[in-house]
């Protein structure tokens, strides 16, 4: 597979769980890749893998076998073996914002430490700069001075983008970011990630098992089940002739399956 803008590509990724007869292969034999400027859905029911793939892209677990590229170059297996440039180029969101930050931090502090630990800004000017990254994302000033457990759900993963973001990522992994919040969050923080892909360049590997969100935000998918994908393709493709029968069955269960707007384009959103 070829990275041609920056991105970034599993090939043959397996993870096993345990050993002997009680070993589980979580993660089956996965290729996947992810380019700059691009929405790409990995889509599953709870168990499918698509977390476990995920965290071996973002170099958070180790894969048994397999390997993991960015920008044409082998990662190495541990953060601690990464050069500093490249752990900034990959981030993750994780499913539950309030366990991602920490409680006794108020959100603009949260911000700021990463402004102070990456870009070697003094107090004052990570203060700053985190404020200015927090609006950006749609924190007001007001907000920016609460704890996570004074933040609204969607709120607080405004912050975990915030945070991500502010290391200056090349593709962002977003694991089920909208699973914890409503379903007008869950709007606001799609048009959120549109926005900042759009104006950043951003590659974003979105994690779900909502496959009406996929439809709607997604330029390519790939959907898993027992660990392996089943199947991949432009969004548009996938939805008008899927060509597995658990795709079609989960394409079946949502309201209005069909194709997206454009075919392997995503929605625009505000």
């Amino acid at each position: 597979m070829s990275t041609p803008n920056g991105g970034l590509v599993g090939s043959g990724l397996i993870v096993v769980f345990g050993r002997g007869g009680s070993a589980f292969r979580a993660v089956d034999q996965v290729d996947i890749r992810v380019e700059r400027g691009e929405v790409v859905g990995l889509v599953g029911e709870s168990g499918s893998g698509k977390t476990t793939v995920g965290k071996v892209l973002a170099v958070l677990h180790r894969p048994t076998s397999g390997e993991v590229r960015y920008d044409g170059r082998p990662l190495v297996t541990s953060v601690r073996g990464l050069p500093r440039e490249v752990r900034s180029r990959i981030q993750m969101i994780f499913q539950d914002p309030y366990s991602s930050l920490n409680p006794r931090q108020r959100a603009v502090q949260a911000v700021a430490e990463v402004f102070r630990v990456w870009h070697s800004r003094s107090r004052q000017e990570a203060r700053s700069a985190a404020l200015d990254m927090l609006a950006e994302v749609g924190i007001t000033q007001e907000q920016a001075f609460l704890r996570p457990r004074s933040l609204s759900g969607g709120q607080r993963q405004r912050v975990s983008v915030a945070r991500a973001l502010a290391v200056e990522p090349h593709i962002l992994i977003a694991d089920e970011p909208t699973s914890s919040i409503d379903q007008s969050a869950q709007a606001q923080m799609l048009a959120l990630l549109t926005r900042i892909r759009e104006e950043r360049g951003l590659g974003i590997l979105f994690i779900t098992h909502d496959l009406r969100l996929v439809r709607d935000f997604a330029d390519r998918m790939y959907v898993m089940r027992n660990g392996a994908v089943v199947e991949a393709g432009a969004t548009g493709k996938v939805f008008r002739n899927p060509s597995h029968q658990y795709t079609r069955d989960l394409i079946e269960a949502i309201p209005g399956g069909s194709a997206p707007a454009s075919d392997g384009n995503a929605r625009r959103g505000s």
